[in-house]
């Protein structure tokens, strides 16, 4: 083992909380660059992130990000917050996405009462 780095264990022992504000394009470059190059190299991270909510954008966005974690798993946050970083204006959720969202989500549901 070289001085600096994690020893290896089984568990997720090390824990990191971060602050993020979703509709802040340096906190959402922050994440997808750093945190996720971590996650990509095996670093043995348990990490949080708790959605700083200043405006009404900012907390919709964190009911976006939630949805998506919640229904969808981390890779479809990660296409999202890409998506809406390169593309659109990050301070709100784009309004096209959360009615796909929706979309599906019904479609879901009405499938799910058919069975």
């Amino acid at each position: 083992m070289y001085p600096g780095q994690l020893p290896p264990v089984r568990r997720d022992i090390h824990n990191v909380i971060i602050p993020v504000d979703f509709t802040s394009s340096e906190h959402v470059s922050n994440i997808l660059d750093t945190i996720l190059n971590l996650i990509q190299r095996g670093i043995p991270l348990r990490w949080g992130i708790v959605p700083q909510t200043p405006t009404t954008g900012a907390l919709d966005q964190a009911k976006v990000i939630y949805h998506l974690k919640d229904s969808y798993g981390l890779p479809a946050v990660i296409k999202y917050l890409s998506t809406v970083s390169q593309f659109y204006d990050i301070d709100r959720p784009e309004t096209d996405v959360a009615c796909t969202v929706n979309e599906r989500e019904q479609a879901f549901h009405s499938r799910q009462d058919y069975l």
